[in-house]
């Protein structure tokens, strides 16, 4: 009996040692680690145990006791461990408490093997012990301490939470073949507890039964190895998938075994239970088509992913997603299309579509040539960055020159008077005018009333347009002389005034039989002398009706071949007497500012998030306030937006609109539900500029619209007002 025993130890640690390189050459995940720190802590206990039975003295037999529990201590923690992750429940021990409690089980593994290291000062373990020289070989008689019988407990809590989860994993289980699995690797733990029990019993007499319940644990561990791929496509499927989703799962070995499918799958090819050749034929076959198949009332979406250990190919993975309420969806909404389009809707989808993706673009091409302005040095690249802007403001121009015009022929354009500082309004206009003309060889002249009130109230943007549609065509329609801006104005009652703009040129001039087309939308005077000459032919027709809407008209008059003069008078509120001054002065202050960049302030302490689908665009942004010293966080898609703003306050939250699967209306109505977001200040920040759109986004619960293209002055404006005062400096 004595050298059957000792032919198992030897034939336990052989089989141990391939255990443990199997393992560590296939390792691909926490399961497989502990796997191997069970077998190597088994094979150092059964190596230690073997010294033990041939050792002739005292002295050997605690020395080989002390080896073997090295490994000891470990084995049912890290069997444990691997059962945890072997059934997909390593999420439940992702907590803070969860990592405490592990390191307090650890904490009373290492105290045990210093226990029984020190067991001959202590009585904690061992309470007694002698060598004897009787039975099956010479031993270590001893008798159990407390510690030693609150170990033996930890063991049996530890086997009796593993076969609970394996048992559970074995009832989810669809696959027979992992069904098996499962067994086996219930059969090597449900052995090492058997005759751990048989050796507290007392069975044993001189020879530990554990040591001979893990070498039988070996022999299941092997079986669940070669014969059902404990380390193969099994725990390659579950880095893909988990276990129970909405979607179908069929996981399929390279010899075309079914190696795993969840409850939907089974519900979506019921053969796979019963003829499982006959499922993966068809699941093949759907698969190469790759097109939507119906089952019922229900459609399904086939995708196929190969699972790899390595660079190696293990087997495949089909995914049968439901879609028809997708599809369902997408048919809605063609109808709802049809409809629209039935009721002559298409040309704002027209102007939606053209706001969005010219107005995206061009915000990225102004926003970085801004900051090429602020940080550049070099003369010769300021210029071309000055004239990327005087294009790009070009064509935003004829942009808002249509929008503008379906505004006012929806009669949604809103005139909205504000409190303005007329000198800045009229440095803006030269700012925006005088360079294209001294480019032109032109000469431009300023001619301001000094006496003019200074603060007004009005609609500074919508004047501001109509002016600068004057300047912008006296500039192009006007090869050599002048160009000359006169402001002016008489008193009227009530704290009014009349303001009053002229615009004169030395340009081309227009025929009198001409005059009648000046104010015509899309139409441009003698449209064949004038062709290399930039426009869309809206901007009188636009001047004319915004001033319509203030309760003025534009005056005209003109003689061919010798230059034109456009007028205007509109009646604004006289908020403060104090008068405007020298303007000129005032330019050039503004011209010395806008060559070198300050920032409106500092907010180091203030975070915001951006949310939008195109990564420039979030460059443009966090460029642009780069210098202001806020915290930018990031997001290119609504989902992401709402797992930052779980994890993270923001004093400002700016949200594009058009976002692909979750668009910037549904992120704000999501974000309003968490709490996270409570005090925030939401902007819809987007190339939208339709008819209502302003009001849409404050109907929708923004709390103020910023359209693209952003100009970094009016985005540093808008955060200074929204952010927390405490958090400005």
């Amino acid at each position: 009996m004595y050298h059957f025993l000792l032919f198992i130890q030897y034939a336990s640690i052989i089989g141990l040692i391939f255990e443990c390189m199997l393992v560590l050459k296939n390792s691909k995940n926490h399961a497989h680690s502990y796997l191997f720190q069970y077998s190597m802590a088994t094979m150092v206990n059964n190596a230690g145990y073997l010294g033990v039975m041939l050792s002739k003295t005292e002295g050997e037999a605690i020395l080989c006791l002390q080896m073997s529990y090295s490994g000891r201590v470990w084995i049912p923690f890290s069997l444990l461990m691997f059962v945890i992750y072997y059934c997909g429940q390593e999420k439940r021990f992702c907590t803070r408490r969860s990592h405490v409690f592990l390191y307090l089980l650890s904490f009373c593994h290492i105290a045990t093997y210093i226990l029984v290291l020190t067991m001959k000062y202590n009585t904690l373990y061992y309470s007694s012990f002698e060598f004897v020289n009787e039975g099956l070989f010479p031993h270590l008689r001893y008798s159990s301490g407390i510690w030693h019988h609150l170990y033996d407990l930890l063991i049996l809590a530890y086997t009796v939470y593993g076969l609970k989860l394996l048992f559970q994993k074995y009832r989810t289980d669809f696959s027979p073949f992992e069904k098996q699995r499962d067994i086996f690797v219930s059969a090597a733990i449900v052995t090492s507890i058997l005759f751990f029990i048989l050796e507290i019993s007392g069975v044993g007499e001189a020879y530990d039964m554990t040591v001979l319940g893990y070498a039988i644990s070996t022999v299941f561990i092997y079986i669940a190895i070669f014969r059902y791929r404990l380390l193969n496509t099994r725990d390659l499927a579950r880095k893909f998938v988990v276990d129970r989703l909405s979607e179908a799962i069929v996981a399929v070995d390279i010899y075309g075994r079914i190696g795993f499918f969840n409850e939907p799958a089974a519900l979506l090819f019921p053969e796979i239970k019963d003829e499982p050749q006959k499922a993966v034929r068809r699941i093949k076959e759907i698969a190469d088509k790759g097109d939507i198949f119906a089952v019922g009332e229900r459609k399904y979406q086939p995708e196929v992913n190969e699972l790899k250990n390595g660079e190696k190919l293990s087997g495949t993975a089909y995914v049968f997603t439901d879609e028809t309420d997708r599809l369902r969806y997408i048919e809605e909404l063609k109808e709802q299309k049809r409809l629209a389009d039935s009721a002559n809707r298409a040309k704002s989808t027209f102007l939606a579509n053209m706001s969005h993706d010219i107005r995206s673009p061009i915000n990225a091409v102004l926003g970085m040539d801004e900051m090429i302005l602020r940080e550049s040095k070099e003369n010769q690249i300021i210029s071309y960055a000055y004239n990327i802007q005087t294009a790009g403001k070009t064509l935003l121009s004829l942009i808002n020159d249509i929008l503008d015009l379906s505004k006012v022929e929806e009669g949604k354009m809103e005139i909205i008077p504000v409190q303005y500082d007329l000198s800045s309004m009229v440095v803006d206009l030269v700012n925006l005018i005088q360079e294209r003309a001294v480019k032109k060889g032109l000469k431009f002249e300023l001619d301001v009333n000094r006496k003019i009130p200074c603060l007004l109230n009005g609609d500074e943007i919508r004047i501001k347009q109509c002016v600068l549609n004057l300047l912008t065509n006296a500039v192009k329609y006007t090869k050599e002389g002048t160009v000359r801006m006169s402001v002016d104005f008489e008193p009227s009652d009530n704290g009014t005034i009349l303001l009053s703009f002229n615009v004169k040129d030395t340009g081309i001039g227009i025929k009198q039989e001409d005059m009648e087309k000046l104010f015509a939308a899309f139409t441009r005077i003698e449209e064949k002398r004038n062709r290399n000459i930039e426009g869309s032919g809206l901007g009188m027709s636009i001047v004319q009706k915004l001033l319509s809407l203030m309760g003025s008209e534009l005056a005209v008059s003109s003689v061919y071949g010798e230059g034109s003069e456009f007028s205007f008078e509109v009646k604004q509120e006289v908020v403060s007497k104090e008068e405007v001054g020298d303007i000129t002065k005032r330019f050039n202050e503004t011209r010395e500012h806008r060559r070198k960049y300050n920032e409106l302030f500092h907010a180091p302490e203030a975070r915001i998030l951006v949310v939008d689908d195109t990564e420039i665009n979030l460059d443009v942004i966090e460029h642009l306030l780069k210098r202001t010293l806020v915290q930018i966080d990031r997001a290119m898609s609504g989902y992401e937006a709402l797992n930052l703003v779980k994890m993270h306050s923001y004093d400002c939250i700016f949200i594009d609109h058009v976002m692909p699967e979750m668009d910037g209306i549904e992120t704000l109505q999501e974000m309003k539900k968490l709490k996270e977001t409570e005090g925030a200040v939401f902007i819809a920040l987007t190339a939208n500029a339709i008819s209502g759109a302003r009001q849409m986004y404050l109907d929708a619960g923004f709390t103020n619209y910023l359209s693209k293209p952003v100009e970094g002055e009016k985005l540093e404006r808008l955060l200074y007002e929204c952010l927390p005062k405490e958090k400005i400096e």
